[in-house]
């Protein structure tokens, strides 16, 4: 696990998107601190679908309770390598689904 946070399940989905988004920074953030390269036009490490975070969107406006997104990898990282996120959408120890 590169990142995680906690989600209410209140929140607006603009409210959503940028808490995801933040979980996207740290996941950045921690990434690059361990050597994996970043992207030099977007300063950006590591990749995630956007038909992915849709489907994500939709699976968690239906919780009705607290939350944890964590941001993992899909496969082994090696410094200098890409990175493919995948996030887990977690209650408790029970996982709920797997978006990538």
């Amino acid at each position: 696990m590169i990142a995680s946070l906690t989600f209410r399940p209140e929140l607006t989905l603009a409210e959503l998107e940028a808490r995801i988004e933040q979980l996207f920074s740290l996941a950045n953030f921690r990434a690059r601190r361990e050597g994996v390269l970043f992207d030099p036009l977007t300063g950006k490490v590591g990749t995630f679908s956007p038909a992915a975070l849709t489907n994500l969107l939709q699976s968690v406006s239906r919780l009705q309770t607290s939350y944890e997104i964590q941001a993992v990898t899909k496969t082994s990282i090696f410094t200098g390598s890409p990175l493919t996120l995948e996030l887990v959408v977690r209650q408790g120890t029970v996982e709920l689904g797997r978006f990538s």
